[in-house]
């Protein structure tokens, strides 16, 4: 229903207007009533409910339908009606002007997209046109080994670069002239990282970056630098040494002596000293072309680094080690050095997990000497035997020297034997000259064995030489036989 006093409509269960504070008398929905008997309630019109809600926003046509039906009656509008056709008059307004104002605002919104995507478009193309052109310059310089301005001109191409394929092109060149021109490592660490950054695949960007890392005390990074790189270029970084020689075997106290061995990844060369002096800067350092032999007992301090290509040296590396070796006894020999007629057999022991060699030529025993495996007879003559015990690490004892002069004592002598081939001819008077005149010689050559027994052998000759023939005298019996051969290898005739 409608309020009398302001026209506004308000619920028909209220008796007092929320809006003006009057007070209303009930009203019975359909019919008309009093308010204090004086106020009527608008002829034609039965305000309830229905007409707030289609006051607040439902459709007013609808409204006008229902309430309307006999249509060619012609009632006067009360002033609270027109009130009401005016409010609604109002908010149809103010509808349509929030539209026009949205419309606006998207219509401005467009306009500045495309603004700011124009002028983004031509930013675009103006960086693209500066890059070629740095690039292009850069390069010319770069091909004329004129570093400085090539690397001017790069620095311009990356801060114009727009595709990763761009920067990718002009970062790599950029790290190309600090390799060549020994820049500074951290700018080098900078590059690799965008490098990687921007290509993950290629494992010469990783490998120089661990080496970076390496020789500058970054080794918490090459860890770090593995995890994050995928699984085939992970595989090759496992495999990577880096520039820093790594030698075989590592620093420590040996009991034997050392065969030393440096390794470095990539095209580098090696260098070192063994005197302790700074490699990097000392002029008697010594370039790797083979293993170190550590031989002497005593303490080696080796330092060493690589040279790059380009000059450039790896952080030095020093190794350091003790050679202290086991001491070996020296074999037991059961005879010694003398003068000795009767025949004897040399033994010869050593200690536990020792084995032993000797020579008879003079020569210093090795692990390639004869091995002595049991006792040995004497060799006639005067002669010189030298044994050595090495153990399980090849580490010899001191050699053993013997000296051995050996003459058998026979039962026939040497004058009994020359008598005997005498003998075999008669007609020779006491100075061995025949009735001719001819003069004999009988000469001594050696003792031989001839089958297991020993013989002198004595050479009968005339002095004119026509003739000659040896014989072989048994040194236990006497017996005298004709034998043919020389140097202890002869046979009888």
């Amino acid at each position: 229903m409608i309020c009398p006093k302001c026209g506004k409509p308000i619920r028909e269960s209220m008796s007092v207007c929320p809006h003006c504070g009057v007070k209303i008398a009930s009203y019975a929905s359909g019919k008309k009533g009093r308010i204090n008997d004086k106020t009527s309630i608008v002829e034609g019109i039965d305000l309830d409910d229905e007409l707030v809600d289609e006051y607040k926003g439902r459709n007013l046509n609808n409204y006008k339908k229902k309430t309307n039906a006999n249509a060619n009656l012609k009632k006067p509008q009360s002033k609270t009606n027109k009130k009401i056709k005016k409010n609604m008059d109002s908010e149809n307004k103010k509808k349509n002007s929030k539209k026009t104002t949205f419309t606006v605002i998207l219509v401005a919104i467009a306009a500045v997209l495309l603004s700011v995507t124009g002028t983004y478009l031509y930013r675009e193309n103006e960086m693209k046109s500066k890059y070629q052109k740095y690039i292009k310059e850069g390069r010319n310089y770069y091909s004329q080994e004129d570093y400085s301005n090539a690397r001017t001109r790069f620095i311009e191409a990356a801060r114009n670069a727009v595709t990763s394929e761009q920067q990718l092109e002009v970062y790599s060149l950029l790290y190309n002239i600090d390799v060549m021109t020994a820049a500074d490592y951290k700018e080098k660490i900078e590059f690799l990282e965008k490098l990687i950054e921007l290509d993950n695949t290629e494992v010469q960007y990783y490998k120089d970056l661990y080496v970076l890392y390496q020789n500058h005390d970054m080794e918490s990074k090459i860890d770090v630098l593995k995890a994050s790189a995928p699984p085939s270029v992970r595989t090759e970084l496992d495999k990577y040494v880096g520039t820093i020689p790594v030698a075989t075997p590592d620093s420590g106290t040996y009991n034997t002596k050392i065969t030393l061995e440096l390794v470095a990844d990539d095209d580098v060369k090696i260098y070192y000293t063994k005197d302790g002096s700074d490699v990097t800067e000392s002029d008697t350092k010594i370039e790797y072309d083979g293993p170190i032999k550590l031989k002497k007992e005593g303490s080696y301090t080796i330092r060493t680094c690589s040279i790059d290509k380009h000059g450039v040296s790896s952080k030095e590396q020093i190794y350091t080690y003790t050679i202290s070796f086991i001491h070996v006894d020296e074999p037991e020999i059961s005879i010694e050095s003398g003068s000795y007629r009767e025949m004897k057999k040399i033994e010869a022991t050593a200690e536990k997990g020792c084995t032993i060699y000797y020579t008879t030529d003079g020569s210093t025993p090795t692990k390639n000497s004869k091995k002595y495996k049991k006792p040995i007879e004497f060799e006639r003559g005067n002669n010189l035997y030298r044994f050595v015990a090495i153990n399980e690490n090849g580490i010899p004892s001191e050699v053993v020297d013997r000296v051995y002069d050996y003459t058998p004592k026979y039962d026939c002598t040497y004058d009994t034997a020359v008598k005997n081939v005498k003998a075999k001819y008669g007609d020779l008077d006491e100075y061995n000259e025949y009735e001719d005149g001819k003069v004999a010689n009988f000469t001594f050559n050696e003792v031989a064995e001839i089958d297991k027994e020993d013989y002198y052998i004595i050479t009968y000759s005339l002095e004119d030489g026509s003739e000659s023939q040896k014989y072989a005298v048994s040194c236990s019996d006497g017996s005298c036989h004709k034998v043919s051969g020389s140097d202890g290898s002869y046979h009888f005739k």
